[in-house]
């Protein structure tokens, strides 16, 4: 049973604090699983799933990601709904094994809402990777887990509002984690089609993975970004993001017991997933806060 919670963080406007455990706590309280490639439930709170009807036949495909920043929106890439606002049935929040609900028997359900709004950002022209930020407002706002445990396995994730956040001004080699439920090798477009028509996305599992950013290596392969509102990200071990993790929120942390910040959102990444050597692009978030934060005034 779906339900709204009414709560003083209830306004549109709301910005989560971090240090007042508003926004950015992953849970440690679980084991990891062996690999440590797919995420441990409820780890990243914050991680949504973007559902659209891609062929017109009624089912849901979930083919990018976002990130919750307060209970009404949801943050992702201006590529993923650029086009397709009609096609963008619902967001997913508070899961992380697609087709198990609940994921664990005291695990709180999944919850899903529809569409009020999209603001896509009104300087991304589809064609490059520019301004690849867009913002989508909940019909619905989000009960979380803070409010309320036994129904809500979600927090927002933080976003560096204050001037002298850490995250304004990290420097290359600098660790994050990207997550998401996006292909987890590179295959051929034929069995890319066939997997998200047989399973409606292509990594059940959301799955995460660290990378260290790599403005200067994007720098040296002459790759063309604008360090004013991209950054370069992975790409040292052959891992990176790949098709499906679009949308997907890059974040860091200053030390291991503080809350996450969101740094990036998922933007491209090399022709060929996880190619060795070359980063996957994101997104700058700092350069968008004045953006972000004028949408969520309408």
């Amino acid at each position: 049973m779906d339900f709204e919670l009414e709560s003083h963080n209830d306004s549109h406007l709301w910005k989560p604090n971090g240090f007042k455990e508003e926004c950015g706590q992953a849970d440690i309280a679980l084991e990891h699983i062996t690999g440590g490639e797919i995420a441990k439930y409820s780890e990243f709170r914050w991680s949504a799933l973007l559902g659209f009807d891609h062929f017109s036949n009624g089912e849901i495909y979930y083919t990018c990601g976002g990130s919750l920043i307060n209970k009404w929106y949801v943050l992702t890439a201006a590529h993923c709904v650029h086009n397709r606002e009609k096609n963008l049935r619902e967001v997913v929040l508070g899961e992380h094994t697609v087709g198990t609900d609940p994921d664990c028997p005291k695990c709180a359900k999944k919850i899903t809402r529809g569409i009020d709004k999209i603001f896509i950002h009104e300087d991304f022209n589809g064609i490059d990777s520019k301004n690849d930020i867009a913002l989508i407002k909940l019909t619905n706002s989000v009960p979380l887990f803070s409010d309320y445990q036994a129904k809500s396995s979600v927090t927002p994730i933080c976003l560096p509002w204050n001037e002298d956040n850490f995250a304004r001004s990290l420097n290359d080699n600098a660790r994050a984690v990207v997550s998401g439920w996006g292909k987890t090798f590179d295959y051929s477009r034929e069995l890319t089609i066939k997997i998200l028509e047989t399973f409606n996305l292509f990594s059940k599992k959301l799955r995460k993975l660290k990378v260290n950013i790599a403005n200067n290596k994007c720098t040296e392969l002459g790759i063309v970004v604008d360090p004013t509102m991209q950054l370069c990200a992975g790409g040292y071990k052959g891992e990176g993001i790949c098709e499906g993790d679009s949308g997907a929120p890059l974040v860091a942390r200053e030390f291991s017991d503080d809350p996450y910040y969101q740094i990036g959102v998922a933007s491209f990444g090399t022709s060929q997933c996880g190619q060795i050597g070359v980063p996957g692009i994101y997104t700058k978030v700092t350069a968008y806060l004045p953006w972000i934060e004028s949408k969520m005034k309408l």
